[in-house]
């Protein structure tokens, strides 16, 4: 299964965003066999609701069964369905299993009996906007964990292309570089010798990446082939009118807009968490060390006084919503006061009492010994409340429940 091949067709910028979809489609169909339609969405975030703003249909008759799926034509859909989790590639089924049932019997309704279930992903631009995209399937089916695991570094790749397909193309490439990584040509801050030499490997790196050799083996060709350059550039081919291919960098790193003083790089990384992903998931999107991120993580806790990943989560779930920031005065000092729900009430609608006590309490950084404190229980009774919570909301770890309930 040619993997690369999806990766490719992101960086292909021809065209508008719609043949740009199509294009990565006709990539994905090889490695979704069993599929007879392949489709997907792009949304946009607009407060605590998310709209479509474009359908990538194969067939006419793909759209009003995608648009069924999603709800009435046009209508505004809650945030947590697109922003609530991380990339994970999973069926409907698998994700709702108390209500597989229900999703079957609404596929076959809209199918005309032709389907029973429907399996894709989501991914992140990190500026407010997603592309989902799937395949119907004839019968239920099961996202297997090494599937999983490629999705979630090709859904970096579709964050970076939805951003670089929707930009204004006439900024000017910062550096330009033969394929073999010599540099031909760069701008500040490209001209930075550490800049070149970061550049000049990742293109050596995602050209061994789409060798024959290579594509035979996707996890290892995925592992060099990172969502970013040193969380700032984006790598696309560019051909001359004689055949020649040049590699040009593209600065495509995600604008989070913040006013209390992070940096541009503690941002990025801080609304990724709130959208669900892990460390490890955010190292490999920004092209950066894990290391590198972890300190990011820990400075940006410091400057906004929190305490964990997910208490940093949570407080960045915020920002994506768009809460305005008040200015207060205390003391001589300026205050910067952000209104934040610490849970959506949807989103806990079927957790019990004491399951959406612990889980908010949980998605606000407190450990579990603090929690059971807190409501007089023991450890024991909290680690398994908070674990039925998991299982009903879908999530697997605490900054995914921070994003998933402050959505």
């Amino acid at each position: 299964m040619d993997w690369i091949s999806v990766v490719e067709a992101v960086y292909a910028l021809e065209g508008d965003v719609e043949s740009w979809g199509m294009r990565i489609l006709e990539a994905l169909e090889p490695l979704w066999p069993a599929a007879s339609i392949l489709a997907g969405c792009i949304f946009r975030r607009v407060g605590d609701e998310v709209e479509i703003e474009r359908i990538l249909a194969g067939s006419a008759s793909a759209e009003p069964v995608i648009r069924g799926i999603l709800g009435a034509a046009g209508a505004r859909l809650p945030a947590s369905l697109v922003f609530g989790g991380g990339a994970e590639f999973a069926s409907l089924c698998q994700q709702v299993p108390d209500r597989a049932d229900d999703v079957e019997k609404a596929f076959r309704s809209l199918s005309r009996g032709r389907f029973a279930d429907g399996c894709g992903g989501i991914a992140h631009s990190g500026d407010g906007r997603a592309i989902a995209l799937g395949a119907a399937l004839r019968e239920r089916g099961q996202a297997d964990p090494v599937t999983c695991a490629r999705w979630q570094r090709v859904a970096s790749h579709l964050g970076a292309g939805l951003r670089l397909v929707s930009a204004l193309r006439a900024e000017p490439p910062e550096a330009v570089l033969d394929p073999d990584g010599r540099v031909r040509h760069a701008e500040a801050p490209a001209l930075a010798a550490t800049a070149r030499e970061q550049l000049r490997a990742a293109v050596r790196k995602v050209d061994s990446a789409r060798t024959r050799a290579s594509r035979s083996n996707a996890d290892a060709a995925l592992a060099s082939w990172q969502g970013l350059v040193a969380g700032r550039w984006s790598l696309v081919d560019h051909f001359e009118s004689d055949g020649r291919r040049f590699v040009v960098a593209r600065r495509n790193d995600p604008a989070v807009p913040d006013p209390r003083g992070l940096s541009r790089s503690e941002a990025q990384i801080a609304q990724l968490l709130a959208l669900g992903h892990s460390q490890k998931q955010i190292a490999y999107t920004l092209g950066m060390s894990p290391s590198s991120v972890s300190r990011r993580i820990q400075s940006g806790a410091r400057k906004l006084r929190v305490r964990s990943r997910a208490e940093l989560a949570a407080v960045f779930a915020s920002v994506a919503r768009g809460v305005a920031v008040s200015r207060l005065r205390l003391a001589g000092d300026e205050l910067h006061v952000q209104a934040s729900t610490a849970r959506s009430i949807d989103a806990l609608d079927d957790l019990s009492p004491a399951e959406r006590a612990v889980a908010g309490l949980a998605s606000l950084g407190s450990s579990d010994a603090e929690i059971a404190r807190q409501r007089g229980a023991s450890a024991r009774t909290v680690e398994n409340q908070l674990q039925s919570a998991y299982r009903k909301l879908g999530v697997h770890s605490r900054t995914e429940l921070a994003a998933r309930v402050s959505a």
